[in-house]
């Protein structure tokens, strides 16, 4: 797992929910030991608690093969995957043949501005990883639009006003994951993140 060092580290993620992932090539991929997928979905239910049977029932389908439980089985699983090392999203998720995946570039949120978040939100809210995506995003690969730079302390990040106007509305959701990811990528070591 890479933990942000420097002011100037990044790591990538890609989203679950785009629509470029072939999610049988992923599955196949990914669910190699299903046995073992099995005692990790185990493991998430566990630590969900009452909100996880829906992850048990998963538990008990993914050692046999069928579609729609091993795309959800992937899912969570990724994830999983992705709170520790966001970066894991790219190595995990395959794209359909002729598509890219969206790739989120993830940096290290200024330690001002990290310190200003975390006082004024609510920590885990919309509103604290919303600012999170704002502060701490440093391109999108693979976007259907180019992303504008702004420099921040002589690091490049995409401009906040460009975010809010591309994802203030309709890809808001996209943002929130993202932000969330920005944010547990920079908790992993926030000490050391503060050069």
């Amino acid at each position: 797992m890479l933990k942000p060092i420097m002011h100037t580290d990044t790591t990538v993620y890609v989203s679950g929910d785009d629509s470029g992932i072939d999610w049988q090539a992923t599955c196949a991929a990914y669910l190699t030991d299903r046995a073992k997928a099995a005692e990790r979905l185990r493991g998430i239910a566990t630590f969900l608690g009452v909100n996880g049977r829906p992850v048990e029932d998963l538990a008990r389908e993914v050692v046999t093969p069928d579609p729609v439980s091993d795309k959800a089985a992937c899912a969570w699983l990724i994830g999983d995957d992705a709170a520790k090392s966001p970066g894991s999203t790219a190595k995990h998720y395959k794209a359909i043949d002729g598509e890219k995946l969206t790739r989120f570039v993830l940096g290290v949120i200024p330690p001002g501005e990290a310190a200003r978040i975390a006082d004024e939100c609510k920590i885990g809210g919309e509103q604290m990883l919303w600012r999170a995506f704002l502060s701490g995003l440093r391109d999108i690969e693979n976007f259907d639009d180019h992303a504008p730079k702004v420099r921040v302390d002589g690091v490049e990040y995409v401009d906040p006003s460009w975010l809010r106007k591309r994802f203030g509305r309709g890809l808001r959701g996209f943002a929130i994951e993202v932000g969330r990811h920005i944010w547990l990528w920079n908790q992993m070591s926030e000490a050391d993140s503060k050069n």
